[in-house]
């Protein structure tokens, strides 16, 4: 399903422009026409690429009047920046707010997010940076599967980053390793070989970068920042998931909804694993679809569509 690296096809453009500390961030978009109504913008996770998604606007039947817009974060892909370590999750932002003047013209958008993508892109929806019409989110990461308590993982991590340990790999690798037959990631085969083989690749996570990552899980979980938040929401995960923790979806759907007056909704896709928008038809189908009829902003007549 995914594509190779360099082989994006004739409605892409890819950039590169320097942002926060002149670090390069490279990001591509793709448009039909010359001059989009509205953008689509794809967050992708922790070590994935640019071209490793370029399938998306074809199965999400992208309509012309609306461009495709998605990036390599910083520390991954063919960005700048330490692989695999981040010293906030502001940062990021800074590199969207950099990017999205440029990508977009001005023009209002809509995210679709997997993982920490996702997880950026409710840190900075619930900040007020990002300012999309409505936000989805695809198995986004709201916990991580640990053995050790989470204020004791914190309290550790902590001291960690105010030694000279905080940028080096903590040695727990979050990908790889796994046979095509017992991996968390995936039933189609061509997605699970892109994982595999992919030509940029991204050590374990730095102590800091997990112990940021800790706290921007905090923030999109305090109550303030749920009851502030102004953007219709849906979350889609499979019921397969074994890569974050499952239980911090349902948790926060329930806050959210009981929080802000907003549209919270949540679609579980029975069968599917982790990477809901790189599995084979039988569970991609449907999260395309959800994510059809909910931004109705984009697709405004799919009766066919439902949640």
């Amino acid at each position: 399903m995914a594509l190779s690296i360099h082989n994006l096809g004739i409605h892409w453009q890819v950039h590169t422009i320097r942002c926060q500390k002149g670090t390069p961030i490279r990001f591509a978009c793709y448009k039909k026409e010359e001059e989009p109504e509205q953008y689509l913008i794809f967050f992708n996770g922790r070590g994935e690429w640019i071209e490793k998604y370029a399938h998306l606007p074809k199965i999400l039947g992208l309509p012309p009047h609306c461009g495709f817009i998605t990036l390599d974060w910083r520390g991954q892909g063919a960005s700048g920046g330490q692989r695999g370590d981040i010293e906030s999750y502001d940062h990021y932002l800074e590199d969207l707010l950099c990017i999205l003047p440029k990508a977009t013209h001005g023009q209002p958008y809509s995210i679709v997010s997997h993982s920490m993508g996702a997880l950026i892109g409710l840190y900075g929806t619930a900040k007020g940076l990002l300012t999309p019409r409505s936000l989805v989110l695809c198995s986004p990461l709201f916990g991580f599967i640990q053995s050790i308590p989470k204020p004791l993982l914190e309290t550790f991590l902590k001291a960690t980053t105010l030694t000279p340990l905080a940028p080096i790999s903590c040695g727990v690798e979050t990908a790889g390793g796994e046979s095509f037959a017992n991996n968390p990631y995936t039933h189609d085969s061509q997605s699970f070989e892109a994982i595999v083989n992919a030509p940029y690749r991204v050590p374990a996570p730095s102590f800091r970068w997990v112990y940021e990552t800790l706290r921007a899980q905090n923030f999109v979980f305090g109550e303030s920042q749920i009851k502030d938040l102004k953007t219709n929401t849906l979350l889609i995960a499979g019921s397969d998931e074994r890569v974050v923790d499952p239980k911090a979806f349902r948790k926060w759907i329930d806050l959210a909804s009981s929080l802000t007056p907003e549209k919270i909704s949540y679609r579980l896709i029975s069968g599917a694993r982790h990477e809901v928008l790189n599995e084979i038809a039988l569970y991609h189908k449907p999260a395309t679809g959800a994510i059809r009829y909910f931004m109705k902003e984009i697709w405004p007549k799919r009766p066919d569509l439902t949640l």
